[in-house]
């Protein structure tokens, strides 16, 4: 039979935290975390004297040191920009977990949020739509968008940014026949 040591919360300072239980009798201890939203278990937990935490066998006299570790979940902010105009614009990517998406802008922005990725290295590339060209692709870490390195709990925005190219259209109307009239542009 497991003997419990209750249910408890550790809040981490400066990433950690810890609680001894004292004064308990040998035998069986059942150990489990709940893993809170926005945060991954990283690996299997380990106990110093090789136990599994769910089956820790405390034995007279003994001490037992069991280690949790979590990673804190990332995001990625893709945000898209324009001048002269509003858009959809494709972005693809080849990690699973952002994938393919579009944005259209409103008032010359459009943003969109992926969370709870793992620590690790994405991409994001933009499709750039006939009629426009990309004026920027930056990431505020640093990083290209093509090579995005998240670290445990980092936020990175990408930011796109694309100018509507201008036309001009010059329209000739002949009255009376057809012929061929020369222009100049100075």
């Amino acid at each position: 039979v497991s003997q419990t040591l209750g249910n408890f919360n550790l809040k981490t300072v400066k990433g950690e935290a810890q609680k001894s239980f004292t004064n308990l009798r040998p035998g069986i201890y059942d150990l489990s975390e709940t893993v809170p939203a926005g945060w991954t278990l990283s690996g299997t937990p380990t106990c110093s004297d090789g136990s599994p935490v769910n089956h820790i066998d405390l034995r007279p006299g003994e001490t037992v040191t069991c280690v949790f570790i979590d990673l804190k979940q990332n995001t990625i902010i893709v945000e898209k920009q324009t001048q002269g105009g509003d858009g959809a614009f494709a972005f693809a990517s080849s990690n699973p977990q952002i994938g393919n998406f579009t944005l259209t802008t409103n008032n010359g922005v459009a943003s969109q949020s992926f969370t709870g990725l793992s620590a690790g290295t994405y991409n994001i590339a933009e499709t750039v739509p006939a009629g426009w060209r990309q004026t920027g692709a930056t990431c505020d870490n640093g990083n290209s968008p093509s090579n995005v390195q998240l670290v445990p709990g980092q936020t990175v925005k990408c930011t796109f940014a694309n100018e509507k190219q201008n036309t001009i259209t010059v329209v000739k109307r002949a009255v009376g026949g057809d012929g061929t009239f020369p222009f100049v542009s100075q």
